[in-house]
């Protein structure tokens, strides 16, 4: 995952340097834009879905670029670990190696079968949690989706507002020159 963030952020710098090269280099970067399209969208969003559904969707977004995914091999050799401790020492010692565990389904398993569930029931139960799982993070996917479906109205909203402006000023090339850049850079950064 880090590396992932490392090659994005300098994608990122490339792709804003590419705005750098070139005469009017600063008229790429206009506040007023910026805030149509970002205020726009955050709070048709807000207007959209409950605060807590959004304040979960942000929690989502960083944990998936902050939190380390756990490498196949750790599970393997903690399955491994799990299956021989189990043989050996039977089912009840398996209740010390639940804190252990890092992944959280793996750690709700070991924990139904040290409580003695048959493994109809674990099947169960754990079929259930993968599918809250699903549907919360359908829940999640539909705020980021949403946001994306209207970016771009707001894009064209600024641009809307910018050739207002313009027009307003069609005498003066001086307001001309200020709103023109709010008017096109608004669907660029929608």
């Amino acid at each position: 995952m880090a590396k992932n963030l490392i090659l994005a952020a300098v994608l990122v710098v490339v792709f804003v340097a590419t705005f750098l090269i070139g005469e009017a280099r600063l008229m790429y970067f206009n506040l007023a834009a910026v805030l149509v399209v970002a205020c726009g969208t955050a709070s048709a969003t807000l207007l959209s879905f409950p605060w807590e559904r959004i304040g979960i969707a942000l929690r989502v977004a960083m944990n998936a670029y902050a939190r380390k995914p756990e490498h196949p091999d750790e599970v393997i050799n903690a399955l491994l670990d799990i299956s021989v401790r189990s043989r050996v020492d039977g089912l009840v010692s398996l209740e010390k190696l639940e804190n252990r565990v890092s992944v959280g389904f793996l750690r709700s398993a070991l924990s139904l079968l040290v409580d003695g569930y048959s493994e109809q029931e674990i099947r169960e139960i754990l079929g259930q949690e993968m599918q809250f799982f699903r549907l919360r993070r359908i829940e999640i996917i539909r705020v980021y989706k949403f946001m994306a479906k209207v970016a771009p109205a707001f894009g064209v909203a600024g641009s809307v507002i910018g050739l207002i402006s313009m027009l307003g000023g069609l005498g003066n090339s001086a307001i001309i020159l200020k709103t023109i850049p709010l008017a096109l850079v608004s669907t660029l950064y929608g």
